[in-house]
């Protein structure tokens, strides 16, 4: 007896005419799409494992690897159009759970136009067919969560603060001083490359906590400080609530435009997540890498949003530096671009053997007013001098 069970919304064809008809995609990438669900239901084993890694993706944080192997394989010679058929979901996905928190439909548009919408436009302007070989689920699992949201010129996701960084104010300066958990590495310079050199330490009693401080100029520092606990709170540790920015490629980078940007989202988060109050900002990219400042010039857009934060170390990684700035994550030297200030800078650097690294930026909610002073390259600085001649006199 065939099953009348109804079909999950992903392949639900009401459903994917209305996500293509939203992402305007035409009629043969529509046909395209509906037809391969189709076949997908038509055959229970398969539908079962594509279901599995539809729900794998969106529906858990576990690793989907395995799950979305299976299903590409079920679908055979199909499984790039399988690909766009999950991320297209991705769209209904954000419509849905943000209508249901009650936020402008605006909202969602833009983020849907921005993500799944133009990446299938993508695919088809380059392959001629709506099919992709990667389709990035882990990017896609945050997209459909429905918490990322565009507000002015950034990106927004509420999340738990996961560094392994404990960030500290001072109770009367409200200066901050940021130490590394025990047990992280560095090499030389400060920075995480797998060469480590060094590993931090921190101890913690009644009267003070002792540490390995962070620059914030975006290096961890191999020597001890030490914070009195009459004078210093913990205002940011791992799980506490922050919102991740991300950058669309498209507009200026300037102050006034990240400024604005974050003066919505203070507004936004109040309204639908009052049960969440974040503390801080976070960014991991490639923007926030520290060598970056040997690169270009001080007026650099770039660099004037590094001086408004703490930098923090992140990793080596060139190739998310080459795809971001080159389009693609290696490139010849000899022959790359040099059309662009940052480009000509980017391969100068490497050609110099110069190691690329990504950064985090971080800046605490409290401090917002203050966006546009540079509110913790100096202060900071000094700050770490100074605990650091308490420390050694306190030997």
């Amino acid at each position: 007896m065939e099953s009348t069970a109804p079909h999950p919304p992903f392949l639900d064809p009401h459903e994917i005419a209305r996500n293509c008809a939203e992402a305007q995609i035409g009629d043969a990438a529509t046909q395209a799409l509906m037809g391969l669900a189709k076949r997908i239901t038509a055959d229970p084993a398969v539908s079962a494992l594509v279901a599995a890694a539809h729900h794998c993706v969106y529906a858990t944080r576990g690793n989907y690897t395995a799950a979305t192997q299976q299903a590409d394989d079920a679908v055979g010679d199909d499984a790039n159009l399988l690909h766009s058929l999950l991320l297209l979901d991705s769209i209904r996905l954000v419509r849905e759970k943000q209508s249901q928190r009650g936020v402008p439909i605006a909202i969602s548009q833009a983020v849907n136009q921005r993500h799944a919408i133009a990446w299938l436009h993508d695919a088809i302007a380059k392959h001629g067919h709506v099919g992709m070989a990667n389709w990035e689920p882990g990017w896609f699992r945050t997209v459909g969560g429905g918490e990322l949201y565009r507000l002015g010129r950034l990106e927004f996701v509420p999340e738990a603060w996961e560094l392994p960084l404990r960030v500290y104010s001072n109770i009367q300066t409200h200066e901050v001083v940021i130490l590394a958990e025990a047990g992280q590495q560095f090499n030389d310079q400060g920075y995480n490359d797998g060469s480590a050199t060094w590993t931090a330490t921190i101890s913690e009693d009644d009267d003070a906590v002792a540490g390995s401080p962070i620059s914030p100029m975006g290096y961890a520092i191999q020597q001890q400080v030490r914070l009195p606990a009459a004078e210093w709170r913990v205002v940011l540790k791992q799980g506490d609530p922050v919102l991740d920015l991300h950058v669309p490629v498209e507009g200026a980078l300037t102050l006034d435009a990240l400024r604005d940007a974050m003066d919505q989202a203070e507004a936004f988060f109040d309204h639908y997540y009052p049960q969440r109050p974040f503390v801080a900002y976070q960014c991991y990219s490639w923007l926030f890498g520290p060598q970056l400042e040997a690169m270009l010039p001080p007026s650099s857009n770039i660099l004037r949003w590094q001086r408004e934060g703490y930098l923090l170390p992140g990793d080596e990684d060139s190739a998310s530096f080459l795809t971001f700035v080159f389009g693609s994550q290696t490139i010849d030297l000899a022959t790359a671009p040099q059309d662009t200030q940052l480009r000509r800078a980017i391969i100068a650097h490497l050609s110099a053997h110069g190691r690329l690294y990504t950064g985090v930026w971080l800046l605490l909610r409290r401090d917002l007013p203050r966006f546009g002073t540079e509110p913790y390259r100096q202060s900071s600085t000094q700050a770490i001098r100074r605990v650091a001649a308490g420390s050694a006199a306190g030997d």
